[in-house]
């Protein structure tokens, strides 16, 4: 990041003055306060969210612990320098420089005090976006779990930790997500939201830039990694022979082992690569959808509109019509 940014980012907030001041003091009672409190009435040193958008964000607040709090929301914190030490289920995890940390409403952390040189910011989700995008991420099982507990009620609390910087796209991605949520207000929503859509998809096509999972600790798993990567780069040709023998492994073991570490087949993988990048094409290009088709990896027309159909419920070109932003 542009040591302006981090300049900019680094400016003692108001919050912080107030913090750093003779005055300040931190109410005793401030989990029960502020824990669980309604969005528009956060207000003091917790993120506070335009309920009309889906990204928010501001920076975090340093030099004071950060009682055990949740949120009605989902918050990503980047930290763009030094590290961020969150305290949840009574361990601690340091979220590092370049290092990224996704947490869904269900989840109670709290935040130890960080110095000045330890800069982070936080983008607020809107918690019905992960609803709408929740059908994305079937192909990666983190994500998965993650989408699906903040769907629930009363779901389970669970948090995702991301080494950001190992990947230059993704860098840049939460970059302008950042510079765009915080130093331009006039940005239009929809560029936000497509901008947080493509670093996720991200997430969900390099799975080696997962640090820890909260559904299963860490995920540094070489096989899940590379059958990922395999089914993320030829899903228009894949085939189960050809990814068993790059693994050198049989096709009834390596059936078997997508099935543990994904909870889906091998052909229901390839499919819901697929239609993620059928999707992508139809929002985003004006190729028509016998082209789409063929793009995506179906020679046969007809069988790409019949499984369209079936999944969504209506055709191709009338999914685009309501989808397409003008």
């Amino acid at each position: 990041m542009k040591d302006s940014i981090i300049r900019r980012l680094s400016a003692i907030s108001e919050n912080e003055m107030s913090v750093l001041s003779k005055d300040h003091d931190m109410a005793s009672g401030a989990e029960a306060v502020f824990a669980n409190m309604p969005l528009r009435r956060r207000d003091y040193i917790y993120n506070v969210i335009d309920p009309s958008k889906t990204v928010s964000a501001r920076p975090h607040t340093r030099f004071i612990d950060i009682p055990i709090h949740s949120h009605n929301y989902i918050e990503i914190m980047y930290v763009v320098r030094g590290e961020i030490i969150h305290l949840i289920s009574g361990k601690t995890f340091s979220v590092k420089e370049g290092q990224l940390i996704m947490m869904n409403r269900h989840l109670s952390h709290a935040i130890k005090a960080s110095g000045e040189n330890d800069i982070a910011v936080n983008l607020i989700v809107s918690s019905d976006y992960v609803g709408i995008a929740a059908a994305r991420f079937r192909g990666d099982p983190s994500l998965r779990d993650f989408a699906e507990q903040e769907e629930r009620e009363n779901g389970d609390g669970r948090f995702l930790i991301y080494d950001v910087d190992s990947n230059p796209y993704a860098k840049v991605l939460i970059e302008n997500l950042i510079c765009q949520s915080v130093f331009e207000a006039d940005t239009p929503k929809g560029i936000l939201r497509e901008t947080l859509s493509l670093l996720l998809r991200h997430f969900e096509a390099k799975p080696e830039m997962l640090i820890f999972s909260s559904s299963g600790g860490l995920e540094r798993d070489p096989i899940r990694e590379k059958i990922g990567a395999y089914v993320q780069s030829f899903y228009k040709s894949a085939s189960l022979s050809e990814l068993a023998s790059s693994l050198s492994m049989s096709e009834p073991y390596v059936s078997k082992r997508i099935k543990e570490m994904f909870g889906a087949t091998f052909t229901e993988l390839v499919c819901e690569r697929r239609f993620s990048e059928a999707e992508q094409l139809l929002l985003h290009s004006e190729l028509p959808v016998t082209e789409i088709a063929e793009a995506v990896g179906y020679d046969n027309n007809s069988f790409f509109h019949r499984r369209f159909r079936e999944r969504y419920g209506v055709s191709p070109s009338k999914w685009r019509k309501e989808n397409k932003k003008p």
